[in-house]
């Protein structure tokens, strides 16, 4: 996978091949992603998320100082630049259409690491990012999307005791984001500057309206899930605890 605002170094796809592995069930292969404009800082080094199911870009906004320079073991890589192993698409039947954009790799990776597939960061494939080329930034379009389908995921892949945590975990975000609007702080002060609360609100309620009209499929999906899912409920709470983020880095980081 290659978006169309990234451009790949010359290696880059040769660098991912060299760590793929069936045998160790090793499918999802990702990138280092440095920003086009500014030069030389991180946009993504694989993916953290909190527990209601937001997740934001290891390393986002970082400068590019070596810090990501280690191939290891990611949650999941960023399909903006990322190899997928064919016999993980087939197993998964590959990404959900019904998101549109944004949060489809997340959800691909948590099927696929339901089944067993594990992703690994290869930082020599580099790959250079014009972020959010296609909605902008702080587009009201993207709000709405980011939201609506990083509860997807959760509805479809949590175990059942997350699931019955996440009101609480995203009131919690809720609360931390607030806090950060009328800092001004992170992307929620940014796009309340940007696009004023008004529009913030209309997003949320365009964002939950649209998860509820596609909650019975996503609700059918997560029964097909479940029955094939080849890890138990703790190890999926084991892996996501290894990679999560802590809901004060994910709301006042920009």
């Amino acid at each position: 996978m290659l978006d169309n605002d990234a451009l790949a170094d010359p290696k880059w796809l040769q660098e991912l091949l060299r760590y793929g592995d069936v045998s160790r069930r090793i499918g999802m292969l990702g990138s280092k992603i440095l920003f086009q404009n500014p030069p030389g800082v991180t946009d993504k080094a694989g993916y953290l998320m909190y527990w209601d199911g937001q997740n934001r870009g290891r390393g986002t906004m970082e400068l590019d100082a070596g810090q990501y320079d280690r191939p290891e073991e990611i949650l999941w890589p960023d399909a903006c630049a990322a190899l997928y192993h064919r016999s993980l698409l087939k197993e998964t039947n590959g990404f959900d259409e019904t998101f549109y954009a944004f949060g489809d790799d997340a959800d691909l990776g948590m099927r696929a690491r339901l089944l067993g597939w594990k992703a690994w960061y290869v930082p020599t494939a580099v790959v250079h990012h014009r972020h959010s080329a296609s909605f902008g930034v702080y587009s009201p379009i993207k709000i709405t999307l980011v939201e609506r389908n990083r509860l997807l995921p959760a509805i479809k892949n949590f175990p059942p005791s997350l699931l019955l945590q996440n009101p609480y975990r995203t009131l919690r975000r809720f609360l931390w984001h607030g806090y950060a609007a009328f800092s001004p702080r992170g992307a929620s002060g940014r796009f309340v500057d940007a696009q004023g609360w008004h529009q913030l609100l209309l997003s949320m309620i365009k964002a939950y309206a649209g998860a509820a009209r596609r909650l019975p499929g996503a609700l059918r999906r997560r029964r097909a899930i479940q029955q094939t899912k080849r890890i138990s409920n703790r190890d999926v709470l084991d892996t996501l605890r290894r990679f999560q983020i802590d809901v004060r880095d994910l709301t006042l980081r920009d």
